[in-house]
C-alpha cells in the first residue's frame, strides 16, 4: 500500500477511536447527545476514508465504481452525524439543511447503479504528488448533485462563522474546525477538476472537525466531573457541620425538655418542700420555748434531731430537682435503676391525686452504665405519660413501674390500665413534636427524648398498647 494511501486509512482508524470515545462518553450520561452526533459523524470519516485509501491502489474502473459508492455512504452517515451534532451544539434548527443534503447524497448513490447516468464508465489518471491513480469519470449529471452538496456545506459554514462563542471553550473553536473543513473540500473539488495535485483531503478535513470538538467536549466533561468532585467534597463538608448542629440542637432539646418537665413538677415540688419546711418551723419554734425552759435538755436534743431528718429530706428533694434540670455533659458510671425509680415518684405522686394508684416492684437488679439524672429523666416521662392518659380519659386506675432483671439486661416497665394508645397515633408517638395533647398542655419531646436517651445508653424501647393499657417496656444493658 502506497504511503498516501496507508495515510488516508490511518484517518480512518483515528475516526473510529474518536467514535468509540464520543459513544462511551454517552454511555456515561445520556443527557448529552451531542456525543452520540459526534459518535456518528466520526464513524462516516471512518467510512469514506477507508474506501479512498483502497481507490488509490484500484487497478479498475469497476472496482472505482464500488468503492466510490462507499464513499458516499460514508459521506451520508457523516452528514446525518455532522449535522445534529450542529444542532446539539449551536442550538439552531438544521433539519432543511440535513434534509437537502441527505436526499442529494441518497439520490446520487441510487443514480451509480443505472450505467452512465452517474459515471460515464471511462477511467481517468489523476496525479497523485509525482505518481497518479486511476479514479472513475463522473458525468455531467454526477458533479451537478455534488454542486448541491456543495451549497449544503457553504450553509453549514455560515451558519458556523455567525455563532458567537459566549465563552464555551467548545464554539471557541468553530473558526478554527470550519476552516478546515472549508479548505479540505475545496482541495478535493480543485483536484477533481485537475487544477492541483494532491489526495483526497476530506477524511483529513471532517477527521479535524471530529477531533477538535471531541478534545474540547473531554475537556467540558473533565471541568464538569471536577466541579462535582469539588461540590461533592463541600456537600460532605456541609453534612457535617449539618449533623454536628443537629447533635448540638438535640442535647439543647434534652435540656429544655429537662426544664419543661421540671415546670411540670413545680406544684407538686412545692408540696413535697412545704411538708418538710412546716416541720422544721414546727420545731423551731418548740426549741425557743424549750430554751426558757429548765431541765428540758434532753427533749431539745431530740427535736434537733428530727429537725436535722427534715432538712434532710428537704435537701433530698432539691438535689433530685437539681439533677433532673442539670445541663452540660454527662458522665458515664454505674446505676441502680431502681433506685432511680424511687428518687422520681415523690415527684409525680401529688399528679396521680387519688384518681391513679402507683403500685411498684423493684427488684435487686445489676447496676446499668450510664448517666442517673438522664435515666430519671426517662423514668419521669413513661410515668407522667401514664398518669397524664389516666387522668384524659377520666379513669381510676393505676400505674405500675417494675425494674427486674433480663438476662444482660435490666428490664423496666411502666404499665397503665388507660384506655391505651389510637391506632392512628401509635407509629408516631416518638416523632418530636408529636402530640395529642391540647396546646400549651405539652411539647410533644417527652417520649422523642426519651427514645434518644435510651439510645445513648445502649438500650432499646418498645411499647404493647391495647384497649385494656399500654406498657412502655426499656432494656438496657447491665455493666459489666
Amino acid at each position: 500500500m502506497s504511503p498516501i494511501a496507508a495515510l488516508t486509512a490511518a484517518l480512518g482508524g483515528i475516526a473510529l477511536l474518536a467514535t468509540a470515545l464520543n459513544l462511551w462518553i454517552f454511555a456515561l450520561g445520556r443527557h448529552d447527545r451531542g456525543h452520540l452526533w459526534l459518535g456518528v459523524a466520526g464513524l462516516g470519516v471512518a467510512l469514506l476514508a477507508v474506501p479512498i485509501a483502497f481507490i488509490y491502489e484500484a487497478g479498475s474502473v469497476a472496482e472505482v465504481i464500488v468503492l466510490r459508492r462507499a464513499v458516499l455512504v460514508g459521506l451520508l452517515v457523516h452528514t446525518v452525524g455532522f449535522v445534529r451534532f450542529s444542532e446539539s451544539l449551536l442550538g439552531t434548527n438544521l433539519r432543511s439543511v440535513e434534509q437537502l443534503a441527505v436526499a442529494a447524497l441518497a439520490f446520487l448513490l441510487v443514480a451509480s447503479f443505472v450505467p452512465g447516468l452517474t459515471f460515464t464508465g471511462r477511467a481517468i489518471e489523476r496525479p497523485l504528488l509525482g505518481s497518479s491513480y486511476l479514479d472513475a469519470e463522473a458525468t455531467l449529471f454526477g458533479e451537478s448533485i455534488l454542486v448541491v452538496f456543495l451549497v449544503v456545506v457553504a450553509r453549514l459554514l455560515f451558519v458556523y462563522l455567525r455563532r458567537e462563542d459566549g465563552g464555551d471553550p467548545t464554539l471557541r473553536r468553530v473558526p478554527g474546525a470550519a476552516l478546515l473543513w472549508t479548505v479540505c473540500t475545496l482541495s478535493d473539488l480543485a483536484a477533481g477538476a485537475g487544477l492541483v495535485d494532491m489526495p483526497s483531503m476530506l477524511p483529513l478535513g471532517f477527521l479535524g472537525f471530529v477531533v477538535a470538538f471531541t478534545a474540547a467536549r473531554i475537556r467540558r466533561f473533565a471541568n464538569a466531573m471536577t466541579k462535582a468532585e469539588a461540590r461533592a467534597h463541600q456537600l460532605e463538608r456541609l453534612v457535617e457541620q449539618r449533623t454536628q448542629a443537629l447533635r448540638e440542637k438535640e442535647i439543647q432539646l434534652a435540656n429544655g425538655e429537662r426544664f419543661a418537665a421540671a415546670g411540670t413538677l413545680a406544684a407538686g415540688l412545692a408540696h413535697e418542700i412545704n411538708n418538710p419546711v412546716a416541720f422544721v418551723l414546727a420545731n423551731l419554734n418548740h426549741l425557743q420555748a424549750l430554751r426558757k425552759e429548765e431541765g428540758s435538755e434532753a427533749e431539745i436534743e431530740e427535736v434537733l434531731l428530727e429537725t436535722q431528718e427534715g432538712v434532710a429530706r428537704l435537701r433530698g428533694i432539691v438535689d433530685e430537682l437539681l439533677r433532673l434540670a442539670r445541663t452540660g455533659e454527662r458522665g458515664s458510671e454505674p446505676v441502680d435503676l431502681a433506685r432511680v425509680v424511687g428518687s422520681v415518684l415523690p415527684m409525680v405522686r401529688h399528679e396521680a391525686s387519688d384518681a391513679v394508684r402507683i403500685e411498684t416492684a423493684l427488684a435487686a437488679v445489676p447496676p446499668v452504665l450510664g448517666d442517673s439524672g438522664l435515666l430519671g429523666q426517662v423514668v419521669l416521662n413513661l410515668l407522667q405519660n401514664a398518669i397524664h392518659a389516666l387522668v384524659a380519659a377520666g379513669r381510676v386506675g393505676s400505674v405500675r413501674v417494675v425494674v427486674e432483671p433480663a438476662g444482660e439486661s435490666v428490664e423496666l416497665r411502666v404499665e397503665d390500665d388507660g384506655p391505651g394508645i389510637p391506632a392512628d397515633v401509635a407509629p408516631r408517638i416518638f416523632e418530636p413534636f408529636f402530640t395529642t395533647k391540647t396546646q400549651g398542655q405539652g411539647t410533644g419531646l417527652g417520649l422523642a427524648v426519651t427514645r434518644e436517651i435510651v439510645s445513648r445508653h445502649g438500650g432499646t424501647i418498645d411499647v404493647e398498647t391495647s384497649g385494656a393499657g399500654t406498657r412502655f417496656r426499656v432494656r438496657l444493658p447491665a455493666a459489666s
